[in-house]
Order: structure tokens, then sequence, then C-alpha cells
């Protein structure tokens, strides 16, 4: 019998989308992530650093992320 297997898909975590009022929540959000997806499914992480630009000051920032690639299972 053969698994039927998901397509794979792909989750880009960006630190600057978990600051909220003040608070880094990216350690927690991508927890929660990697929880909602399942050790199962995840394929491969990679660490990401780019750079942006920061509306309240102007000014161009390094950031860190992470990609996730994982499998959807069917169902």
């Amino acid at each position: 019998m053969t698994e039927e297997r998901g397509k794979v898909k792909i989750v880009t975590l960006r630190r600057t989308q978990f600051i909220e009022m003040g608070k880094d929540l990216f350690d927690k959000r991508v927890s929660e992530t990697l929880q909602r997806i399942g050790e199962e499914n995840i394929i491969a992480t990679h660490p990401v650093s780019y750079e942006h630009v920061d509306m309240t000051t102007l000014q161009t920032v390094m950031d860190y992320g992470l990609i996730v690639i994982y499998r959807e299972p069917e169902g």
C-alpha cells in the first residue's frame, strides 16, 4: 500500500512579523508554527538574514527569520 503524500509547501517567518507592543514573540510563534506543521511533516528549515527599512527611523536594519519547507498532510 502506497502512502498518499501531500503537496510541498514553504512558509517564511520573519522576526519583524512577530513584534507586538514592543515584545519579541518570534521564538513563541516559530514554536507554534512548527508544532502545527508537525515534526513528521518538516522537510527542512533554513535560517535567513535580510535587510529592511524601519518605517519609524527610516534606517536600514538587519534582521533574521526562518524558512520552513514541509509536506502538507492529505486529509
